[in-house]
């Protein structure tokens, strides 16, 4: 992990300090971060919006930055639904985010892939309601609710590298489930959000990059040339 500077940043929320003697990235310690935000300690940079909020994890009086594969883990058990807003208040009424930017965008991309899929199984229609009340069995799950109720989950936990279980736990999963989940909503956003929350996240890794104005821009064209022009002439 990535040792993050504070010295410019305001303390939003602090987590508890990780006391363990390996890694938390480790396959015997991810296990524990596993639905556990007790460990994350948010930051604002000074001067900077709600949005450039990011988590970090305290060992040894240091903080570190959360791996993409860390936060999957920590924030498993957030789902995006028609009800999710990703700002919630702390105890002292300050506003912080609900998951970090990266994951946010992560988790959406996700979900796009899912309802794609979905979207071409049912040639290209949506499902609607009434039908997907009648398709699901009494007091259990619709086709569409399993899909994004349990094999969304299933599919984020491979994509962090976590073990799914036995199939039989993963089944008893989805019997506990019922009909009165509230339906999740697919986010599909368009190109322009897609490279604002990039650039967000460029400026999060990278913030040499962003020195100033002409430093940026002189990247971008450097980086078309290279990378997108080649592309688009294919």
């Amino acid at each position: 992990m990535r040792e993050v500077d504070i010295s410019g940043c305001e303390l939003v929320h602090a987590g508890q300090a990780w006391t363990h003697e390996k890694d938390p990235c480790s396959k015997e310690m991810i296990k524990l971060l596993e639905r556990n935000e007790a460990y994350c300690t948010w930051f604002q940079p000074v001067g900077k919006g709600l949005e450039s909020q990011f988590p970090a994890i305290e060992i040894r009086g240091k903080y570190y930055q959360l791996s993409l594969r860390v936060q999957k883990a920590i924030f498993r058990h957030v789902r995006l639904n028609k009800r999710f807003r990703n700002i919630e208040r702390v105890a002292d009424g300050r506003s912080k985010l609900r998951i970090p930017q990266r994951l946010l965008t992560e988790k959406k991309r996700t979900s796009s892939r899912f309802t794609s899929m979905h979207s071409r199984h049912h040639g290209g229609k949506g499902v609607n309601p009434k039908e997907r009340a009648s398709a699901a069995p009494q007091g259990g799950l619709s086709t569409e609710e399993l899909l994004f109720e349990t094999l969304l989950p299933l599919f984020e936990a491979a994509a962090a590298g976590a073990p799914l279980g036995d199939g039989a736990r993963q089944l008893r999963h989805a019997e506990r489930l019922d009909a009165s989940l509230p339906p999740t909503t697919s986010f599909v956003f368009d190109e322009e959000e897609s490279a604002r929350n990039m650039i967000s996240q460029l400026l999060q890794d990278c913030p040499g990059l962003m020195a100033s104005r002409e430093l940026f821009l002189a990247h971008m064209r450097r980086f078309y040339t290279e990378i997108a022009a080649p592309a688009a002439a294919e």
